[in-house]
């Protein structure tokens, strides 16, 4: 109900006309207004208002019993990995003295709980909650207090809401074990990413360095190694090891929080040169786990030749590889890359892993950047220390470092699961719809290799938080996409969720999304008095609660002023001859027929 808006219509609808009142039935219950308050437009209205406006109050608040989540105050979108805030406002009426729980769920998950005190004579809380997301999306959540007997109302003790989580800015750790002009430049890149929040460590000495002067003068700060790995490390989305040796600085222990952060969704990269991989000690660790190659034992872990970077055949689909949109131009901005110098060998691609570009010798193969997955998430390795050829050369030779900058675009996008980097994509084409109106969801399916997937089942499910539950299955076409449309019957949260077997990858994808109406009766179903007595006493109205004994009859109205507008035109008829004419004609005929007849 939004009587404010009521009112407006009556009055352009009526506007010009004799309008001598109006008898208003309701209970008060404005959606658009704060109760137990009237809005100062809606005075301003009334205050003009031709004619008294009679107000009839059905029902009243006496024994009405309801607990409610009245209000909540949230933002449509947050960061993840950084609180959000949210006002809650509960109102109880004849609750007694109890101890309410005010539960944040996601789907089935308990996120947070307070207890509200609710007391006698006292009908409103104020509640501040605050939690974190954990996941990246449209994510919706939902509010409850429990529901007691002999409430009039029990849809209002639960409110659904919608937050959009996004990345803030993308956090990144870098360690590097030793300054060189490859670390300089990809700091360079990190530093400048509009999007980066970067925290980066350089290892400018080593234990077993000659030096005159004590550690604690050449320190400029202690490595905080259990702060990094222990304590802040799930606020961190991506971690970097450029030519960095572990064993001097981390112990072991969290070598295994970093194998288990990957696995639930983190994101790893190793960059190459003498320092890393079997280097830097990490054959057989929890670090080798994760990485997308396993690491041979061989007497010289890095070589130092020249070559050109290939890329794989299968691959060139890959989104890392795209340094350009159409493929002949990527093709050219691949060949045009000047030389790199020094490669880490004894590097076995895993099973699944992708070997996007390699060093090619002869009958020998050196991967040089290989990605793959991890449980929940993703590892990259780049086998070199002089992907800075890229960028430094290329501009010596009066090219641009572009393609350096867009590959480390490419590689942070793909390492933090960037939606355009996903093998299964699900989009709706709005956030919200009103009630009635058609949604349209996009499915896309991609092959391993990034090409489309087609004639792919695909299961759609689409669930309310009311439990209803309609299921589709749909084919992809010859671009691996695939599209349904549905048109909800009745407000709320949605999810929609997707299932794929792709050669028995089974993958999933779900999308929320929210159907509103101009009205939701029950967020206030108590009877708001003071608005109607207020909208009678300022237009000269009466205001009386509905019984068996109202008599409707006793309200009076003046007529109403009834004006008819009136319209008159001379015409003279000698001035036309066409009637002068038909006039002559009436009179010889009515002449003819008498004459004919005998009476003339």
């Amino acid at each position: 109900t939004d009587l404010e808006n009521t009112f407006s219509q009556l009055r352009k609808r009526y506007e010009g006309k004799s309008l001598q009142g109006v008898m208003l039935f309701s209970d008060g219950a404005d959606l658009a207004m704060e109760p137990e308050t009237v809005s100062p437009e809606m005075l301003a209205l009334l205050a003009d208002w031709e004619g008294p406006v009679h107000t009839f109050q059905a029902g009243s608040n006496e024994m009405f019993m309801d607990l409610a989540i009245e209000e909540l105050d949230s933002a449509d979108f947050g960061f993840i990995h950084q609180p959000v805030r949210l006002t809650v406002t509960i109102s109880a009426s004849n609750m007694g003295n109890k101890n309410i729980p005010l539960v944040l769920k996601e789907g089935d998950t308990i996120l947070l709980s307070r207890i509200v005190e609710v007391r006698e004579g006292q009908n409103q809380y104020p509640v501040e909650m605050e939690f974190t997301p954990g996941a990246l999306g449209k994510r919706i959540y939902t509010l409850t207090v429990p529901h007691f007997a002999g409430e009039s109302v029990a849809t209002n003790n639960r409110r659904d809401f919608q937050v959009k989580v996004i990345r803030d800015r993308i956090r990144v750790l870098h360690l590097n074990g030793r300054p060189a002009w490859d670390s300089r430049f990809l700091r360079e890149v990190l530093a400048n990413h509009p999007k980066v929040d970067l925290l980066s460590f350089f290892i400018l000495r080593t234990m077993g360095d000659d030096v005159a002067s004590p550690t604690s003068e050449l320190s400029l700060i202690p490595f905080p190694t259990n702060l990094l790995f222990s304590d802040y490390l799930n606020s961190f989305d991506l971690i970097v090891f450029q030519n960095f040796s572990y064993e001097p600085f981390i112990d072991k222990k969290y070598l295994r929080n970093i194998n288990n952060y990957v696995k639930q969704g983190g994101a790893f990269m190793m960059v190459g040169g003498e320092l890393s991989f079997q280097g830097g000690g990490y054959e057989r660790t929890a670090i080798e786990a994760i990485l997308p190659v396993q690491l041979e034992r061989t007497s010289q872990p890095f070589i130092g030749e020249s070559f050109h970077l290939q890329r794989g055949k299968s691959l060139l689909r890959h989104p890392i590889l795209q340094l350009e949109k159409e493929s002949s131009a990527n093709a050219k901005a691949w060949q045009d890359l000047p030389e790199l110098n020094g490669v880490n060998v004894g590097l076995k691609p895993r099973k699944n892993a992708h070997v996007l570009a390699e060093f090619d010798k002869g009958n020998k193969n050196y991967p040089v950047l290989v990605a793959g997955r991890v449980g929940e998430g993703r590892s990259i390795v780049m086998a070199t220390d002089s992907a800075w050829n890229w960028n430094f050369r290329r501009v010596g030779e009066g090219g641009s470092g572009r393609h350096y900058y867009k590959l480390w675009n490419n590689l942070i996008a793909w390492l933090t699961d960037d939606p355009a980097t996903r093998l299964l994509q699900l989009e709706t084409d709005k956030e919200r719809y009103e009630e009635g109106e058609d949604t349209l969801l996009r499915i896309r399916v991609l092959q391993e290799d990034y090409n489309p997937s087609i004639g792919i089942e695909v299961n759609l499910t689409i669930k309310s938080r009311e439990g209803e539950e309609i299921t589709e299955t749909i084919k992809t076409d010859n671009n691996g996409e695939a599209a349904h449309q549905w048109t909800p019957q009745r407000e709320g949260f949605y999810t929609v969720k997707v299932k794929v077997d792709v050669d028995g990858d089974k993958r999933e994808a779900d999308v929320g999304f929210s159907v509103f109406s101009e009205t939701a009766e029950f967020q206030k179903p108590k009877v708001n008095e003071t608005l109607l007595k207020r909208i009678a006493e300022v237009s000269g109205g009466r205001y009386e609660v509905l019984t068996e004994k109202t008599d409707l009859s006793a309200i009076k109205f003046p007529n109403p002023k009834v004006e008819v507008k009136t319209h008159s035109k001379s015409i003279s008829l000698w001035d036309n001859w066409w009637t002068y004419g038909l006039i002559l004609t009436f009179l010889f005929l009515d002449w003819f027929t008498r004459r004919k007849s005998g009476l003339s």
